[in-house]
């Protein structure tokens, strides 16, 4: 009765409508029309339960089958944390190049001066040359003293955020240098070639922070940079690596030291990532609580704080009971700071040996530089598109959705917005904001509430790495790619976040929390990191989709998720007091403390109570409900005790049979309004990890029903398409009253 008063509620805004509106309701009643009578005839004689056999009972279960045909329940999410396994390549020496400063070509063009895609001359760069008096020395001199330098091969972060970050390779420094020289009128360029350490291999371990000169190789792969052993006398004597630097066209004189008015200019190589005075590394105190211990320690009952505060806390116990009470965590921990240099002049020699010298360019070649794919697809494509890392990293990028036709738009108008349109009248197309302004929009629509694959691909100069995960038609999510530190935006006040903002601030902080707590855990265990690609993480609404004659009807917001979706680590030991395994304990705990983050992130940025398999896992612990571990021996016997959903049963067997191991609670877990399962996949050859949770949700939920949560901005993000409410009478279109009494169903305009 109530879907048939729904039904004829609808009928005159429909009517009104005409075209695609009339129709799709015309299809969706007449299925309904000849199912729902026939099952009405069924269950009306039953008066007595006991009346019910068997075969009237499959009679109404098939009927029911087609009414309400919910999709196989999905496995929504996993927390990828994974070292990528690039194969190693070795530097290029060919084509040989002569660059200006060496004498080549050294004609100044526009193209010398101009703002390159990785090299904007922003607002900030522009203001930053301009507080170093544009001076060549001193704007060297700040990239070389405030920019930490990291490992990964080719440019993902560009100019603006490599100084919003104070980090990157030597790529990035290279484009904050080209983009700080031009703001300032000089003239500037990138090289790129194969360099070796100057003199030798002290100076390759020193700037890679590896004392074990055979694990500086293991980084480098790990990392994805090119290189090649450099063998003298049967020993390995140094490192050749692919490297990029500039060039400037300066006023030679001014930078040496020599007399202002010395018209003299000279194109002078600079470069700023490798630090000509080394490193200041602390002494940690030794402290012999095993992390390891500590994570399954953390696991087995519940704790109000996260994981590395609880890692903390015990180790200044341990300190503190083994004679060292005024210790601090922070002093177990291994850091190193590049030491500052001033020596106040531009010098024309590189600190590096060049072995080749293989490009010479106004802006990176697109070889160089990572790359961003989005590919939406059901049966068919929706959209494909290729955007610069660069240009995404720390942006405001959304999974939104408009009308396939202007039809489509007619009708959500009709229903006063998205949020309160029935799902099978409208179709709607993906789309990829960035920063508010589409960049890819899908080629056809589908029907509100239908599931569609979303691939993100990352493209790096190394090899190539993508994440497929099932997203929902309409539902919309903030997507959080990172390449480096995360930098949150200006700050609005909070009646102006929109629900994408939210989202994307969440997804920021996340990325925030794990990126400090990943870096505490590499202090502890004593190794070096490297990040070859962006973190990717999700953030938005988890919705209840109630599907009727096999179509979507009826979508529910229930709540919000957080999907984090890769984190590509490799870590070597920095010295050999460190055990070699050390490198994959990091990976292992970095996808604890990440899972333990995705729960941590809502309680503490919305204070709603939220749910992450490493929460679950507590849970579990608190409960006395037994964890199981399943491999390969006994998959066979444990796998078949436990009530799961075919395709997580699945799940699970495809995960044992590539070698991994699988920890589960032996039964489903309840907190608050949510119930549901959670389990661990690790791979002990590598760390790598996935942290999975299903029950509706991706990788962390909130689990209040909404209707029990007083938040303000909840509606927000309940409601993300509905604009707030204005009192100006002359904004609005029309005024409709709709009458809710039982037999009022005329509409009076």
């Amino acid at each position: 009765q109530t879907l048939t008063e729904q039904f004829d509620l609808r009928a005159d805004t429909v009517r009104s409508l005409g075209g695609v509106a009339v129709d799709r309701q015309a299809v969706m009643l007449a299925a309904y029309r000849r199912i729902v009578p026939e099952l009405l005839s069924l269950t009306a004689p039953v008066t007595d339960i006991n009346a019910l056999t068997s075969s009237l009972i499959n009679q109404i279960l098939s009927l029911l089958s087609e009414v309400v045909a919910p999709p196989e329940p999905l496995i929504l999410g996993a927390l990828p944390v994974l070292s990528p396994g690039y194969s190693p390549g070795e530097p290029a020496v060919s084509p040989a190049v002569v660059p200006a400063y060496q004498g080549g070509d050294q004609t100044v063009t526009e193209a010398d001066t101009a703002a390159a895609p990785e090299a904007v001359i922003t607002k900030e760069i522009a203001e930053l040359a301009q507080s170093l008096n544009w001076n060549p020395v001193l704007m060297y001199e700040y990239v070389k003293n405030n920019i930490t330098t990291e490992f990964y091969h080719g440019l993902m972060k560009g100019a603006s955020q490599t100084l919003a970050q104070k980090s990157g390779n030597d790529a990035d420094q290279a484009a904050l240098i080209v983009a700080l020289f031009r703001a300032a009128g000089y003239p500037a360029r990138y090289v790129t070639g194969a360099i070796e350490f100057f003199p030798g291999l002290d100076q390759a371990k020193e700037h890679f922070g590896v004392q074990d000169p055979d694990q500086i190789a293991v980084l480098l792969q790990k990392a994805g940079i090119p290189y090649q052993k450099v063998i003298k006398a049967g020993r390995l004597a140094n490192y050749r690596v692919s490297h990029v630097w500039a060039e400037v066209y300066i006023p030679y004189g001014p930078s040496r030291g020599a007399d202002p008015r010395d018209p003299e200019q000279k194109w002078i190589p600079v470069d700023t990532a490798v630090k000509p005075e080394g490193h200041a590394v602390s002494q940690p105190l030794a402290c012999d609580l095993s992390p390891t211990q500590a994570g399954d320690d953390y696991l087995a009952q519940f704790h109000d704080n996260s994981f590395v505060n609880f890692l903390a806390n015990e180790a200044e116990t341990w300190l503190d009971n083994n004679g060292q009470p005024e210790a601090a965590f922070s002093d177990t921990l291994l850091t190193r700071t590049a030491k500052p240099e001033q020596l106040n002049i531009l010098s024309p020699a590189l600190q590096f040996t060049t072995a080749a010298v293989t490009g010479e360019y106004t802006q990176l070649p697109d070889s160089l530089i990572h790359k961003v794919r989005f590919i939406a697809k059901t049966d068919a494509d929706l959209f494909d598109v290729t955007l610069d890392t660069f240009a995404l990293s720390n942006q405001p990028i959304t999974l939104s959705f408009e009308p396939e036709t202007v039809e489509d738009q007619e009708i959500i108008n009709s229903f006063g917005g998205l949020d309160h349109t029935p799902c099978y009248l409208v179709r709607l197309r993906p789309v990829i904001k960035v920063d508010g302004v589409n960049r890819a929009v899908g080629a056809d629509g589908l029907a509100m509430g239908r599931p569609f694959e979303l691939t993100t691909g990352f493209i790096s100069p190394a090899g190539t790495h993508s994440v497929t995960n099932t997203r929902v038609c309409g539902s919309l999510a903030s997507i959080g790619l990172v390449a480096g530190d995360a930098v949150m935006p200006e700050p609005l006040a909070p009646e102006e976040k929109d629900a994408a903002r939210l989202m994307h601030e969440m997804a920021l902080a996340y990325i925030d929390r794990w990126n400090r707590a990943e870096a505490d855990l590499a202090g502890y265990l004593g190794v070096t990191a490297v990040h070859p690609l962006p973190s990717l993480v999700t953030v938005g609404g988890v919705v209840n989709i109630d599907y009727l004659l096999s179509d979507p009807h009826v979508f529910t917001w229930q709540g919000l998720y957080l999907d984090a979706d890769l984190r590509a680590v490799g870590a070597v030991p920095a010295a050999d007091v460190y055990p070699l395994d050390n490198a994959l304990t990091l990976l292992d705990l970095t996808g604890l403390a990440g899972s333990d983050l995705e729960a941590r992130i809502f309680e503490e940025t919305i204070g709603i109570d939220s749910i992450s398999t490493a929460e679950l896992f507590m849970l579990a612990g608190e409960g006395g409900i037994p964890v199981l571990e399943i491999d390969d021996a006994n998959i066979n016997t444990l796998l078949p005790t436990l009530s799961l959903a075919d395709n997580i049963r699945t799940d699970i067997e495809n995960a044992v049979n590539q070698g991994r191991i699988v920890r589960i609670p032996q039964t489903p877990i309840s907190t608050a309004d949510w119930t549901g399962i959670g389990y661990v996949k690790a791979d002990p050859a590598t760390g790598a990890s996935g942290w999975m949770l299903s029950g509706a949700i991706a990788g962390g939920m909130t689990v209040l029903n909404p209707d029990h949560i007083a938040w303000d901005a909840f509606k927000n993000l309940k409601m993300p398409y509905t604009k707030p409410p204005t009192d100006d009478p002359g904004a609005a279109a029309y005024i409709r009253y709709v009458p809710m009494g039982q037999d009022k169903r005329h509409v009076a305009e």
